[in-house]
């Protein structure tokens, strides 16, 4: 039975190892709207150039604000719809928002029209994605509207983030004046860590616990 424990630590130690282990590039153009399922506020990521999160599937629901140049003297401000991405971070080490050039008026009719942003890993390599928008909705509402949305089967859905309540855990962030200092890199942001739910998400927690029954 000790040879059992030993074999449920390694496996665990190994199922633990990946956490943390995937940076998403931050840049001032793309503001951050819900990450999982869970929605972010622009104070929490003020300041940080990128945001850690564990390996394995993911998804973001995010907006382009960008000054662009008109034909008059005033610069206008753009913001793009929602935009929602679904992505499996395997063997990646960083993600970053590739966006084409977005320096006028016409520029970002083109992009509202073709989104034609790409995901990119740290070597500038493409990293496989699905797309969609969501429909406008009130940013208070941006949880609830991805919770439904991802138990509607649609092309960028994520049912494992569907959220049945809210949560009420608070991103941790080494910018936080209130926080205690970290010996982490200040200009990135953590996503809460949960051993359980790695663990229930992990295809291997299924052998180990049919090996235990065994024993």
């Amino acid at each position: 039975m000790n040879l059992g424990f030993m074999v449920a630590g390694c496996l665990a130690a190994s199922l633990i190892a990946p956490a943390y282990a995937i940076s998403l590039k931050l840049s001032p153009e793309v503001d951050l709207l819900v990450v999982d399922g869970r929605q972010v506020s622009g104070p929490i990521l003020k300041g940080a150039d990128s945001l850690q999160l564990n390996a394995g599937e993911h998804q973001i629901l995010f907006q382009v604000s960008k000054h662009l140049r008109t034909d008059s003297s005033n610069d206008m401000l753009y913001h793009s719809v929602p935009m929602i991405v679904a992505f499996n971070a395997i063997n990646v080490h960083a993600i970053s928002i590739s966006l084409p050039r977005l320096t006028t008026e016409q520029e970002s009719r083109d992009f509202n029209q073709k989104m034609n942003f790409r995901l990119i890993d740290e070597n500038g390599s493409p990293v496989s994605y699905q797309q969609d928008t969501l429909s406008a909705v009130a940013p208070q509402n941006l949880e609830a509207a991805m919770s439904q949305y991802n138990l509607a089967g649609k092309t960028a859905s994520v049912p494992a983030f569907a959220l049945t309540k809210k949560s009420s855990a608070p991103l941790n962030t080494s910018n936080n004046s209130s926080a205690q200092p970290e010996k982490n890199d200040k200009s990135s942001v953590k996503l809460p860590f949960s051993l359980w739910a790695m663990l229930h998400q992990n295809p291997q927690v299924d052998s180990l616990k049919k090996w235990f029954t065994a024993q």
